[in-house]
C-alpha cells in the first residue's frame, strides 16, 4: 500500500478510487485495524491535492 501511495504521490500512476479501494480491501484481509488506520493515514498524507 505504501508503494501505490508513493507512486500516486509522485505522479507515476493516476489515483483510482476503484483500484485504491480493492487494494485496501486485500490489505485490511491481512493486517489489523491498527495497521491499516496507518496505512490510510500515510496514503491521504502523500496523496496529492
Amino acid at each position: 500500500m505504501q508503494g501505490y501511495g508513493l507512486l500516486i504521490a509522485s505522479g507515476a500512476v493516476p489515483y483510482e478510487r476503484q483500484i485504491f479501494a480493492s487494494a485496501m480491501t486485500a490489505f485490511a484481509q491481512q493486517a489489523g485495524a491498527l495497521e491499516v488506520a496507518d496505512a490510510v493515514k500515510e496514503l491521504y498524507v502523500q496523496q496529492p491535492a
